[in-house]
């Protein structure tokens, strides 16, 4: 099983994740779900996290589990 992502969590490049449902909160951490925005140091830029967990949906929208890749400026599939 893998955790679910929540606001404020990193990345594989060191960025994190800046945001995230409205209504979901794990830990008083709200949770991120697919196309939530995300910091990547590597690149300089605020990308997106590009895929979700198809079975946990929150307002319709997938929720992100650790290992889901985040579209940014780097390389594709080089952050997660």
């Amino acid at each position: 099983m893998s955790f679910i992502v929540r606001e404020g969590d990193s990345t594989t490049t060191g960025g994190f994740v800046l945001s995230g449902s409205a209504s979901e909160v794990i830990d008083q951490r709200r949770v991120a779900r697919m196309g939530d925005p995300v910091w990547c140091p590597a690149c300089t830029s605020i990308g997106f996290i590009a895929q979700g967990n198809p079975t946990y949906v929150d307002d319709l929208v997938a929720v992100a589990t650790q290992g889901h890749e985040v579209a940014c400026g780097c390389t594709p599939g080089s952050n997660a």
